[in-house]
């Protein structure tokens, strides 16, 4: 496997993603894309028209790997070679070799779990039921710009600066109104910041109200996707618990599957 030119921001991102969560130090790469996921908490997909890997392989230590790359200019070259991705400037004058786990320590965990590459299996259906959901027209969508988003993670960073509780977002749609309500506040403090903006597609769903952690945001231009309350899977009735937010510029998608419903 070698790939030259690759954006490597990619893992620089899955690590921002990551925010700090010990569990999400483990990823692995499909030959298609890229998914980066923690248990029914939340995802991230990245998957471009083509991929510039052409096998599979698992990252043990993301910090340690996003900071590797970060060495290497545009000239990066990566080779897989048994359980070592070696990572190489075109000339070969600068050579980092980091080794993964076998494939074995990503399909299980200790316990008997689930392991990584089952649950990115999971998420990534879950992101392909929900693209379909959005062809369909089946969601209320807003978009939310690069100006928004900025604007929303600052305010988060300032209403959590000295609070262990962390700032939460709280989407608003009510009964007959064409805007969104966009609230962040922390709760330990009385102070907040909202805004709003246009639904884009208001589909079935008069009203909606969700809160999720703003600290599962990422910068970026996104358009937001909600669903349902209830939809039917299969043939049975669930109830719908998560959001998911598509940067198509960057080939990139989020889904929160902890989006409270208040």
């Amino acid at each position: 496997m070698t790939t030259k030119g690759f954006d490597i921001s990619i893992f620089s991102l899955m690590n921002q993603f990551a925010a700090g969560e010990k569990t999400m130090k483990q990823a692995w790469i499909n030959k298609d894309h890229i998914m980066f996921n923690l248990p029914r908490v939340k995802s991230l997909l990245y998957n471009p028209p083509s991929m510039p890997f052409d096998d599979e392989f698992g990252i043990n230590d993301l910090p340690t790997f996003a900071s590797m790359l970060s060495l290497f200019g545009d000239s990066l070259q990566i080779k897989l070679e048994g359980n070592d991705i070696i990572m190489s400037s075109s000339d070969s004058s600068q050579v980092i070799v980091f080794r993964t786990s076998a494939k074995t320590s990503f399909e299980t965990i200790s316990d008997g779990r689930p392991g990584i590459i089952q649950s990115n299996q999971k998420a990534h259906k879950l992101h392909l039921f929900s693209e379909q959901l959005e062809n369909e027209g089946r969601t209320l969508s807003f978009d939310l710009t690069s100006d928004i988003m900025n604007r929303i993670l600052k305010a988060s960073s300032i209403l959590s600066q000295g609070n262990i509780v962390k700032s939460t977002l709280t989407i608003v749609k009510e009964k007959g109104s064409s805007d969104i309500d966009l609230v962040v506040k922390n709760e330990s403090s009385e102070n907040i910041f909202a805004l709003k903006v246009p639904c884009v597609n208001s589909a079935d769903i008069e009203e909606y109200r969700a809160v999720f952690l703003t600290n599962q945001l990422l910068p970026g231009n996104w358009k937001v996707f909600l669903y349902p309350e209830k939809i039917e899977i299969d043939g049975t009735e669930r109830e719908v618990s998560w959001i998911r937010m598509v940067d198509s510029s960057r080939h990139l998608a989020i889904i929160n599957t902890k989006a409270r419903m208040i």
